[in-house]
């Protein structure tokens, strides 16, 4: 078990409407000393959190399934990617259904962890997997700032030297 051995706490959205399954997700979840678990029993109150800026948001494609005019895991996942396109969202459910899982990976799913026997292990490889990625996406964002500063550095060198330049042929002539 190697997810989120680094020094920064990852913000984990678990959004789940079966409240039990919620639980154990979170029981689950809490093994990890880093990690930081928020529970959503709904997508409208996942979407009011998120200013939080989760790392992770894990969520259950079968919302409201008992109310035909709700939101479903797959509208809520349209609207986050639409908030923001990195965001990492793993998709949960207990549909084996391969169209289902290819429509969710072209909207911008990660992953999709089917809830059976195994969701749980299988869960962790993703999040180890996943892991890897948003630690890799933080350093090249640090490194893009880093560029952005040596870019302005440079700009603001070459400036000086023109202006030098600039000033020593005036006095030249």
């Amino acid at each position: 078990m190697t997810f989120m051995n680094t020094q920064k706490s990852k913000k984990i959205f678990v959004v789940e409407d079966n409240r039990m399954y919620a639980s154990m997700i979170e029981n689950h979840l809490s093994q990890y000393p880093d990690c930081e678990i928020n529970l959503f029993y709904n997508g409208e109150d996942c979407l009011l959190a998120f200013d939080q800026n989760p790392d992770v948001v894990l969520l259950d494609f079968h919302l409201n399934v008992d109310d035909d005019t709700a939101k479903t895991g797959f509208d809520y996942l349209k609207i986050i990617k639409e908030k923001n396109p990195e965001q990492a969202v793993v998709m949960l459910s207990s549909m084996e259904d391969v169209k289902q899982v290819v429509d969710l990976l072209k909207i911008g799913a990660y992953d999709y962890v089917l809830k059976d026997d195994m969701a749980f292990d299988n869960l962790d490889k993703v999040m180890n997997n996943l892991n890897g990625v948003l630690s890799i996406r933080n350093e090249v964002k640090s490194l893009q700032t880093t560029v952005k500063k040596q870019n302005r550095r440079f700009a603001w060198t070459l400036f000086g030297i023109v202006v030098l330049v600039a000033l020593s042929f005036r006095f030249i002539h």
